[in-house]
This record gives structure tokens, sequence and C-alpha cells, in this order.
């Protein structure tokens, strides 16, 4: 956009529109403390008595002069890309699990055994369809439709969905995620430095309490309300961290996500599967288990209840994964088992 001698300035779509109309004037910079305080007085009650103070402490210290970026050709307040992560990962449940486990079926683990590779699958293909939108759609962040940017977007992010350690040989997700009881559970051991936010970002899911009720995204979206003498807060990875909140109707799975960010230079091989669950068409991301940047290593395998010939396929996953060399173990057959569930029919 180019108005007058000013040459050319980025503007955002209503920024534009404003422009246009001449109407885009806003008042002095707000003070840095002014920001943080009206922000933070966002919060819905109920959150705030709900977390902790030093949790308050440190979304108050992002305030600061190195951490907010004032753009005054449109009017807007934002975080640095550091600062703005750090936001989202206090705001997002306090859970760390030691042991992270993946429900999936038996052909996956194979793939993995015999490619050495781990595998991800773009966020096209999630069991639920109306995931993509939850976050979006709950804040009326826009409207939100299938435009060519979103596909792309959507395309060049691929996910690994695990559970916390508490949910290890779960009959429910054995029965949702386990094929039915057939597949295979994967034990991985985080490393959290290598989720660097970059290109891996690694949390806990944040559940709503009931349809119409999602505590962290109502102070998400009270944040993009705040006006102050025309200036407004923008989040800048919205497209990233929108896909940490879910539906309450999830709550019980105790989700732990991992998504990779596809970007120039990136070293993950891109295939195209159809989708065995569902059939859509979908991009995979695979990565070699030994990859030094993969912020998850595969530590154990659980063999389902109702998997085929289940003893027999115990000791010869054992033994390929003793060939392969993708768990090193001393002793290589500890390192399958099968499930403790004995009585599902």
């Amino acid at each position: 956009y180019s108005k007058g001698e000013g040459g050319l300035t980025s503007l955002s779509f209503n920024g534009l529109i404003a422009a246009i109309k001449g109407d885009n004037s806003f008042g002095v910079k707000p003070l840095i403390d002014d920001v943080g305080t009206e922000i933070l007085s966002c919060m819905p009650e109920e959150m705030s008595n709900n977390i902790d103070i030093s949790r308050h402490q440190e979304l108050s210290a992002l305030f600061t002069e190195d951490n907010l970026i004032f753009d005054n050709n449109c009017g807007t307040v934002c975080f640095s890309e550091k600062a703005e992560n750090e936001f989202f990962r206090i705001l997002l449940p306090q859970r760390m699990p030691q042991s992270p486990c993946r429900y999936t079926s038996l052909n996956i683990l194979y793939f993995t055994l015999n490619s050495k590779r781990h595998c991800l699958c773009s966020i096209t293909c999630m069991n639920d369809k109306g995931e993509i939108s939850y976050a979006d759609k709950y804040i009326h962040y826009g409207v939100y439709a299938y435009s060519q940017q979103v596909i792309e977007n959507n395309n060049n992010c691929f996910i690994l969905s695990c559970c916390e350690s508490d949910k290890l040989d779960d009959l429910t997700m054995w029965r949702l995620y386990g094929d039915q009881g057939r597949g295979v559970c994967l034990e991985y051991k985080p490393i959290i430095e290598k989720a660097d936010n970059t290109q891996f970002f690694m949390a806990p899911i944040s559940y709503g309490e009931s349809k119409d009720k999602h505590l962290e995204l109502d102070f998400i979206k009270g944040i993009n309300n705040w006006k102050k003498d025309g200036w407004h807060f923008k989040f800048n990875q919205w497209n990233i961290w929108k896909h940490f909140f879910k539906s309450y109707l999830f709550k019980d799975e105790h989700e732990y996500r991992i998504l990779f960010l596809l970007s120039e230079g990136s070293k993950a091989e891109l295939k195209w599967i159809m989708d065995s669950t569902n059939s859509i068409i979908s991009r995979i991301a695979l990565f070699d288990v030994k990859d030094e940047n993969f912020p998850l290593e595969l530590k154990s395998i659980l063999v389902g209840p109702k998997c085929p010939e289940q003893e027999s396929n115990v000791d010869q996953l054992a033994f390929m994964n003793h060939v392969q060399g993708v768990i090193t173990s001393q002793e290589y057959h500890k390192v399958v088992k099968p499930s403790n569930i004995t009585d599902y029919r």
C-alpha cells in the first residue's frame, strides 16, 4: 500500500481498509507497564484463581521493552517471537510427562523399524475433523475457510500425538487409537531442548471445560479484543499455537503433542499417502530415528492385547529391533513386551 510520499507500507487487511478510509489514527504509544497490566486483566477470574503465583509472575515478566514490538504504521503491539512462544508455554498446562506414549497400528511400528524413520502425518487427517479450526472458531478469529493459504499451512504442519505416561496400557486408548487393541503403544523419552520452537514445538494440550467454556481461549479472545487509543494486540505465532487447544470432549486423553513446521532447508523427507483410517490424501514427514534434531527417542514397545499372534510378534519385533538398531539395549528382548491386559475380547 502506498499513499502520498510515504512509499510502501506493510499493513494488515484491516489496516489497509482503515488507511484507504483515512481512519488509521491512533493515540500516543501506550506505556509498557500499562499494556502489561491491561492485557493481564483480560484473564478470566476463574483462570486467574486456578494458576499459581509463579505463573502470574512469569506472564508479567514478559511485558518488557525487549519483548514488545510497537508498529507505528498500523497501531499494533506484539511480542517478539521468543516472548510469544514463552507466553504460550506458560499459558498451556504445566505437565511434562517423563515417558509420552503413542498408540498406533502394527503397520506403523513395522514401517518405523524397517525404514529406521519416525513418521509424522500432516494435520489434515487427524481423527477429530473439527480440530484444525476449533481454536479459531472459539475465539472468533475471522471466518475460518479452507482458502489456498490455509490448505498450504495445514499441509506444511505435521503432528505426532502422544498421551501422558499414566495412559500407558490403557484399555480405552487401545480401543480408540491402538487399532482396537490390535496395534502397539510406543513409549518415548522426550528431549526437551530439541523442541526449539523453530521447527519443533512440543507441549501438553489445553482442554476446554465445557462446550462454551475454555478459559485459556477466553483469555486469548479478551486480548484480541483489547484496544487502547486505537492500539491493539496481535499474536504472530497463533497459526502454530492454536493447535495446542482442544475441545473438552477429548480431555480424558491427556494428550501431549509434537508439531513439526516445514521450512526452507528442512531435512525432513516428504511423501504422499492415503490415510488408512479415513482415506484422506496426506503428506507425511520422515525423520531418521537417530536424527540429532528430533525431540523424541523411542525407548520401548508394548504390543496390544488383541495383536494377531501376540506372543510370536513380541519375539519377532524384539529381534527385528535388535537387527535394525532402532532402540539400543543390551537386553533386546526387554524393549518389546506384551500388554498386561488379558481379558479384552
